[in-house]
């Protein structure tokens, strides 16, 4: 007996899965105009996830050398609310360069596939 997809926690893999293929698809039944339009967007969208690098750079490493601190200094003297305090900080900065991160590789995924939908076609012709 299958096990229904609300109660199964690994349910996501198989949907994401379905996902891929269903865009895969998506891209084939789209015309060529529509397929490099769709690419420029794509574009447009790592490039726009690319913009302010140096700040989140920036708040990547603070966040780091807050995590490695606290840590250190909360080893050695006990760990206090204020260590917890700056933990907390360190997820809130680091949590933006992370988040941009993930969207930045999505979108090039996305522009991945339309290129090959497009070599695709043109190698069929």
């Amino acid at each position: 007996m299958r096990m229904p997809d609300r109660d199964n926690p690994f349910a996501w893999r198989a949907k994401a899965k379905e996902g891929r293929k269903g865009a895969a698809r998506l891209l084939e039944e789209l015309t060529e105009e529509e397929v490099s339009r769709y690419m420029d967007m794509a574009r447009d969208q790592v490039r726009h996830e690319e913009r302010l690098v140096g700040l989140k750079l920036t708040l990547a490493a603070v966040a780091v050398v807050i995590v490695v601190y606290d840590m250190a200094h909360g080893l050695a003297n006990g760990i206090t609310s204020w260590h917890i305090g700056g933990l907390a900080l360190a997820a809130a900065l680091g949590y933006w360069p992370w988040k941009v991160r993930s969207y930045r590789l999505l979108w090039m995924k996305h522009l991945a596939a339309a290129k090959a939908e497009l070599a695709r076609r043109g190698s069929q012709t």
